[in-house]
């Protein structure tokens, strides 16, 4: 059975009614920007794939995440870089 999700500005007493409710909006767009990230993570790792002092994380280099349980909001984009080898 799944919980249902209450959203409410009573759970962050902290904030005000206006910067809940803003951030209640936000998230009806928070798909579309980690989409658009997703995009741009994917000409990352196109242009970087082949550069050889450049890592990345392999679930980057991955083309589908599907079925693995994870969720990537792509908010980072690291690399690692082979010091040894770029100097």
């Amino acid at each position: 059975m799944d919980t249902p999700l209450i959203l409410s500005s009573k759970l962050l007493p902290d904030l005000d009614e206006p910067r809940a409710a803003y951030g209640l909006l936000s998230l009806l767009q928070v798909d579309a920007a980690i989409e658009t990230r997703h995009r741009a993570a994917r000409k990352y790792v196109e242009a970087l794939k082949d550069v050889k002092v450049i890592r990345m994380f392999p679930y980057l280099l991955e083309s589908s995440d599907e079925g693995s349980g994870l969720w990537h909001n792509y908010a980072y984009f690291p690399i690692f870089v082979e010091a040894e080898e770029y100097v």
